[in-house]
């Protein structure tokens, strides 16, 4: 079987020092207070994106101790109130398309209009997905929109410790 050749879609992103409108970089903690934060601007060509992330952060007021990328699974919260509900509060989860203001979520899986179109497993445009420490992801048919990051059911601002970002796209 051959191996997928993955390409660098960005340059790994250290947050701390990214242009994010409304924070200024800083030294850490960095506080966040956008609801996403664009990744990727747009791409094109890929049928698959590899996504890799570490660090460590914090919601405000530190009510819950610090995050990592795969959240904490065993904090008792309402999960019908968070983005991506099979992940834990705090995860690092993401979204392909749609506005860097949305608070709303569309479903994760196409609508059945749309689903006989897309490739099987992508994601629905606009939707949140968790991302944690390591995800791949299947794009949209015909995706050229951007990718942004969030963290799962955190209320803002966001205490950003540490976070680094790779984002890698195959066209399989």
């Amino acid at each position: 079987m051959p191996l997928i050749k993955w390409n660098n879609v960005i340059e790994p992103l250290d947050i701390l020092k990214a242009e994010i409108p409304g924070s200024p970089p800083s030294a850490a903690p960095r506080a966040l207070n956008v609801p996403w934060v664009l990744v990727v601007p747009g791409m094109r060509d890929y049928t698959h994106l590899r996504i890799q992330a570490k660090g460590s952060w914090t919601q405000s007021g530190d009510k819950i101790g610090d995050c990592g990328p795969e959240g904490l699974a065993t904090t008792p919260v309402q999960v019908n109130t968070m983005p991506v509900r099979d992940a834990g509060v705090g995860a690092l989860i993401g979204k392909l398309g749609g506005s860097s203001a949305t608070l709303t979520m569309p479903p994760s899986a196409p609508s059945a209009k749309d689903a006989a179109a897309a490739p099987v497993g992508s994601l629905a445009e606009g939707a949140a997905f968790a991302i944690g420490s390591h995800c791949i992801v299947t794009l949209p048919q015909n995706f050229i929109g951007p990718l942004y990051i969030s963290f799962n059911g955190l209320v803002r601002p966001v205490n950003v410790k540490e976070l680094t970002i790779s984002v890698e796209g195959a066209g399989v």
